[in-house]
């Protein structure tokens, strides 16, 4: 759990019947969970990269109104803000107790990263305050276009 806080214990439960694998359970009555930082210089290491981040998600309501956010941040301050509508991922065959795929990327080279000891975070914003369940977050790196920018950045 390197890296995880505001993780309310009371949320985390079994996800299957095996009660081997633990996943998280916003309530109606949550509009933030838990959140992932890490420094943005431990998860990659050129300014061209992507950040994909997914997680599963089982909807028990509708989801209107979940977001996967993720930030970069230098200081408190906000050098990043993006985030993905868990709707845009929902399939209308899809029933209420199916898990689903949710995806968020981030383009680095969109990003400004002047700034030293930038701090990347990830969390769920439950602005419909759904109910629902989440497991098997995942971070991972995807190599960018050096030449992207090559006509006014130096490759």
């Amino acid at each position: 759990s390197l890296g995880w806080n505001l993780i309310n214990s009371k949320r985390v439960i079994y996800t299957d019947s095996t009660e081997s694998n633990k996943g998280y359970h916003f309530f109606s009555d949550d509009e933030w969970g838990p959140q992932f930082s890490v420094p943005l210089e431990d998860v990659t290491i050129d300014k061209n990269n992507f950040i994909d981040i997914s997680l599963d998600v089982n909807g028990l309501d509708s989801l209107s109104e979940v977001i996967l956010v993720a930030t970069i941040e230098s200081d408190s301050k906000n050098i990043y803000w993006g985030g993905t509508n868990f709707k845009d991922y929902i399939t209308k065959s899809c029933s209420s107790d199916q898990w689903q795929k949710i995806h968020h990327s981030i383009q680095l080279s969109d990003v400004k990263q002047t700034d030293e000891n930038l701090i990347l975070k990830v969390f769920v914003w439950n602005k419909s305050r759904s109910n629902f369940l989440f497991d098997n977050i995942e971070l991972n790196i995807r190599i960018g276009n050096p030449y992207l920018y090559g006509l006014v950045e130096e490759i």
